[in-house]
């Protein structure tokens, strides 16, 4: 803890030495005294005993309202609101440190980060006289931003503003290594033979996505419902409906924080805040065909559509206009990935063809291949950017090498055409789906890791958790299926 706050001044006077104070001082031991203390008090500690006590606390603040020109302000509200947002800062990590350590031993991991919480914490308690002494301003009101970034206040707002950031940081640390301990490793990533049955909607379920936190999945039916479902209770958290006849697609943003979807009745792209899901926010429109997918773009506000009438868009979240339009396949556009560091970007099309664009060169073309025979319907990036996987509907899953864009492995097995494609986290597994079953391939090993068969007549879309935990697919009746992790 500090022993003192240092205000400077002008005009006050010292009581004891009749001087013009320069600080003025309240220390911890004395505080409810609220004693004055010029310079000569503060060096001279024989002085202590003969501190002279201010009696009226008014005076003291007038003083002050007179010599610094502070007109009624909030400032004391800005930094103790500030202050109770640290304080909620900090309880959320620590819950969060106390989970990882329930449910795994990896003392040694967060070790450095318990180090961290605890530099936080006693740079907080060094503040609080501080703070304390700002309750003499509580009665100022409005004051303005110069004023608020005067010497007596910019100090702790700033350093208030320090620490809430390095306590951001630490958590985002504390969520990394949680990600990382609660991962299955891509060699022993095999499923449950028999998955969690979820009676989810009446029709086909067309699309599903997995939250970035692994706590929910999202369907899209061809009742035209969205529905949001716990992962853990495998029960219906929320409905979402706006005039679909045909759900056929969606998708949702890296941060979790929006839902996007498209029906086929009036190829209207709606967007909404997952937070609260009862109106859309946007509503993006151009396409003229059923929109096939919808991808966000990383660490953007920018999202890609691919449609049946041969165009690509891109659109900023916030515009109800397309920024920009891709014209360049001549049929149906059926598959499309991003790669994570938004470099590039690869659209397929009935056309046969496949397209790398650079993003960060205004989506200009890099390189055109054939990758399959007929077309391709899927395509997908490695998270360490190294490889693209692409299926096509001759039942056969490609690798591909990124920069060069060369082919290096094949793998088959599936009898029927690819309808989705997934890499691992960790880019050693690829899984595939096509009418019946999906398929786990290891790319090291080059051999098939794990098959699913699905009875229904049907291709299955699926989508891999970030944890490997979860393997959910969406079935022709309707059904959710959640395959859980054979190592829990």
């Amino acid at each position: 803890m500090i022993n003192s706050l240092k205000l400077r001044s002008k005009d006050l006077k010292c009581p004891k030495h009749n001087n013009v104070i320069t600080s003025l001082c309240i220390t911890e031991k004395f505080s409810m005294k609220n004693r004055v203390l010029c310079d000569i008090c503060l060096k001279d500690k024989q002085t202590y005993p003969n501190w002279t006590p201010l009696e009226n606390i008014e005076e003291l603040v007038q003083n002050i309202r007179e010599c610094e020109k502070i007109t009624r302000t909030n400032v004391i509200k800005v930094i103790q609101k500030l202050k109770q947002d640290i304080v909620q800062d900090l309880e959320q990590l620590e819950q969060k440190i106390i989970e990882i350590q329930q449910k795994f031993d990896h003392t040694r991991l967060i070790k450095k980060i318990m180090n961290q919480n605890q530099i936080v914490i006693s740079d907080l308690q060094d503040l609080s006289e501080n703070l304390s002494y700002l309750t003499l301003y509580s009665q100022f009101k409005n004051i303005n931003k110069s004023q608020l970034q005067s010497e007596q206040f910019q100090p702790i707002f700033t350093k208030l503003s320090q620490i809430r950031q390095q306590i951001k940081c630490t958590y985002e640390q504390v969520l990394q290594i949680e990600a990382e301990v609660n991962t299955v490793p891509d060699y022993k990533l095999l499923f449950k033979s028999t998955p969690v049955i979820i009676p989810a909607h009446d029709f086909a379920i067309n699309s599903v996505v997995i939250t970035p936190d692994c706590s929910k999945v999202i369907t899209a039916s061809s009742e035209g419902k969205l529905k949001i479902w716990d992962t853990s209770t495998h029960t219906e958290i929320e409905q979402i409906n706006d005039n679909f006849d045909y759900a056929f697609c969606v998708a949702i943003s890296d941060d979790g924080q929006h839902i996007a979807a498209c029906g086929s009745n009036d190829y209207i792209i709606r967007i909404w805040n997952f937070n609260d899901t009862k109106q859309p926010i946007f509503r993006l429109k151009y396409h003229t065909k059923t929109v096939e997918r919808i991808k966000f773009v990383p660490e953007s506000s920018q999202l890609v559509s691919i449609s049946q009438d041969h165009q690509v868009v891109i659109w900023h979240e916030t515009k109800p206009e397309p920024s920009r339009i891709l014209k360049h396949h001549k049929s149906s556009v059926k598959g499309i990935a991003i790669s994570n560091n938004c470099k590039f970007m690869a659209t397929s099309a009935l056309d046969k063809q496949l397209i790398i664009w650079n993003i960060s060169n205004n989506f200009s073309i890099v390189h055109q291949i054939q990758p399959h025979k007929t077309s391709c319907n899927c395509i997908e990036f490695s998270k360490d950017l190294k490889y693209m996987v692409t299926g096509g509907e001759d039942g056969i899953v490609k690798l591909w090498k990124v920069q060069t864009w060369e082919p290096l492995l094949e793998f088959i097995g599936h009898t029927s055409f690819i309808w989705n494609v997934q890499f691992s986290n960790h880019s050693n597994l690829i899984i595939s789906s096509s009418t019946k079953e999906i398929r786990i391939w290891n790319i090291p090993s080059e051999q098939q890791q794990q098959m699913f068969s699905i009875q229904q007549d049907y291709y299955p879309n699926f989508c891999l958790s970030n944890n490997h935990q979860l393997l959910c697919t969406g079935q022709q009746n309707g059904e959710l299926f959640i395959w859980k992790s054979a190592l829990n």
